[in-house]
């Protein structure tokens, strides 16, 4: 729920040092909402991790929420 998805963003917000790259994205736009996936590649605390992410948007109140978000490491070859 909204709860866990901005505890989750605010773990990241915490850390010290934090960056990402967008590797491949698409954006679905929907008549409820708007959903963005692809692969990212984010460094926090000195580890880089490229992972894979969606992320659906809905308008609530006149502004863009996410209201549901994934991500799962790629696994390493």
């Amino acid at each position: 729920g909204r709860k866990q998805i901005r505890e989750y963003f605010e773990m990241f917000l915490d850390r010290k040092t934090i960056s990402c790259r967008i590797l491949d994205n698409i954006n679905q736009e929907l008549s409820c909402c708007i959903i963005s996936s692809g692969v990212y590649e984010f460094r926090v605390d000195g580890q880089t991790v490229v992972a894979r992410y969606s992320y659906v948007f809905k308008k609530i109140n006149n502004r863009m929420r996410i209201v549901n978000h994934h991500s799962s490491e790629l696994a390493k070859v």
